[in-house]
């Protein structure tokens, strides 16, 4: 005889069955009562939450022979039939397999002018109903708002947000609950003394963590322990069973987080893959182990870990969950992520703590910082290092480029670094243009700028605003007027740009003085431009 899983052998056959989810229960039960049922219904929930058997029977109560009742006989025809998925007027539609129009014409449509044959209602159970498409879904809406009498529709999903808003316009929607611990490990202890299979506290518990608040996917690992072995299930059974990784392991691996030590680490990661067992059920226990802790941290205060980090080091492992999914290398995400979490800071600030810790920080610093420290340094030191090696990278690049012949005057260097930084500051448009250019000064006071590629060069020209503000700045630091020469590194294309008489007579003032005249009065401005690396946008008087 063919052994029944105990998912299915153990599927609600009333609606008294039915765990955790009172709230549809008592609904659609009074509405079977009243003879008030909608003509259609989106059920939408996590897998293993009881959609597909809620809506077996919603359809056996309004079919059933004594009824419509919200207690259906279990045994005439239609009861029978619908439970197993084979009564004539209850058509149980796979979305996954019929995603097509034609597929929801022949099988829908058309279907749905006939009459029941034996019961009240014509039904129809359409499971995974989001992988319908587009089309699909436009051919179902206007059967689904006007449908003919004694038809009703039963949409089952676990992606709620992918269903157009027009179909769930035309549905009642009910949202199926995850089963509470304490409701689900009831149902595995009613159903284990059942089954006559032996099984403690903290098997139980394992199981409901692995079920993540599924009652199938909680039978269905109780159905594979008991086959493991006939033994008493216990948790070091249910590890082996399942493949999770030991409690033991995994407090070791949080106390060498806690303790920053990478390299244990790294160890104890590579006996656990050799082991065996998965990246992504590794990354689970560590989930759950850190969630203990939160859970503790608000109770009595966690030992270990400071708040802060129990929040960050749970958002970078869902993060990694996320991905080890489809990653084609899961033990490098591993590894990354106990990386990430050795090294994250115990601190917890605000962006206005960050600033007020940096304003109070003496500007003195260490030359260089090494690259392997940053990671674990605080706020502070971390944007003083930000500094420093901003201000480095500003440095090299007023250097004169090797390809320039070096004209052995320091003076003319460092004059043409002070009117390219001007230039740049003009605005954010000039500055990542003219970054792609060199800027060299000649005897007839031009300023050329020599762009290696001509889109960036192109695109300069059509700035005239920046153009003339430009001209004016060096105009007033040269004492004297100069000219704009674009062109490329070839010299095949080049053009003279002229000051524009009309934007000085209208424009008294450039746009770099006006922000200057307006930012003079904001203490440490630009302090905080060069810490965070920002552009005054707009100001804003109060």
């Amino acid at each position: 005889m063919t052994y029944e899983g105990l998912a299915r052998r153990y599927r609600p056959q009333t609606f008294t069955d039915v765990v955790g989810q009172k709230h549809i229960v008592r609904t659609l039960s009074q509405a079977i009562t009243e003879n008030k049922w909608a003509s259609a219904y989106l059920f939408i929930g996590g897998r293993g939450l009881g959609k597909t058997s809620m809506a077996r029977l919603l359809a056996k109560g309004i079919n059933c022979e004594k009824g419509p009742t919200p207690t259906p006989c279990g045994k005439c025809t239609q009861c029978t039939e619908i439970a197993t998925g084979r009564d004539i007027d209850v058509l149980e539609i796979d979305a996954a397999s019929n995603t097509g129009v034609d597929n929801v014409r022949e099988v829908i449509i058309n279907a749905v002018c006939t009459a029941p044959v034996r019961g009240h209602s014509k039904i129809f159970i359409i499971d995974e109903v989001h992988m319908l498409s587009n089309s699909a879904f436009n051919a179902l809406l206007k059967t689904l708002e006007e449908p003919p009498p004694n038809v009703l529709f039963i949409m089952a999903t676990t992606e709620g947000h992918r269903i157009p808003s027009t179909i769930r316009s035309r549905c009642q929607r009910f949202d199926f609950r995850p089963i509470s611990e304490e409701e689900l490990s009831l149902r595995i202890q009613k159903i284990a003394k059942n089954e006559k299979i032996k099984i403690d506290a903290d098997a139980l518990k394992m199981i409901c963590d692995y079920a993540e608040g599924g009652v199938r996917d909680a039978l269905s690992a109780l159905d594979l322990i008991s086959a493991y072995s006939s033994e008493k299930i216990d948790g070091p059974l249910v590890e082996k069973a399942l493949g999770m990784v030991p409690g033991v392991q995994i407090e070791e691996m949080i106390d060498l987080i806690h303790n920053r030590e990478s390299e244990k680490i790294f160890v104890k990661l590579k006996k656990l893959f050799e082991s065996g067992i998965d990246a992504y059920e590794i990354a689970r226990g560590l989930l759950n182990a850190f969630r203990r802790e939160l859970h503790a941290s608000y109770l009595q205060g966690s030992e270990r870990f400071s708040k802060g980090r129990i929040v960050q080091s749970l958002e970078s492992i869902i993060q990694t969950l996320d991905r080890a999914r489809y990653a084609r290398h899961p033990q490098l995400e591993m590894e990354i992520l106990v990386t990430r979490l050795a090294n994250l800071s115990e601190e917890e600030h605000s962006l206005k703590q960050i600033y007020q810790m940096i304003m109070s920080e003496d500007k003195a610093a260490p030359a260089s910082a090494p690259r392997n420290e940053v990671v674990s340094a605080t706020p502070s030191e971390f944007a003083k290092t930000r500094m420093q090696s901003k201000a480095s990278v500003n440095d090299s690049a007023v250097e004169k480029p090797d390809s320039e012949p070096s004209t052995g005057n320091s003076s003319i260097d460092n004059r043409m670094s002070e009117f390219m930084k001007m230039a740049r500051d003009v605005s954010s448009i000039a500055g990542a243009l003219l970054s792609e250019a060199d800027l060299k000064i000649t005897s007839e006071n031009d300023f050329v700028f020599t762009f290696e590629h001509t889109f960036h060069m192109n695109r300069f020209k059509k700035e005239d605003k920046i153009q003339n503000e430009i001209i004016k700045l060096f105009s007033e630091k040269s004492g004297e007027p100069v000219n704009l020469v674009i062109r490329t590194l070839d010299q095949s294309v080049e053009t003279r740009i002229q000051p524009d008489s009309s934007a000085k007579k209208n424009s008294p003032d450039s746009a770099v003085q006006k922000e200057t005249k307006k930012t003079a009065s904001i203490p440490d401005l630009e302090k905080i431009k060069e810490i965070f690396h920002a552009e005054v946008v707009e100001i804003i008087e109060e």
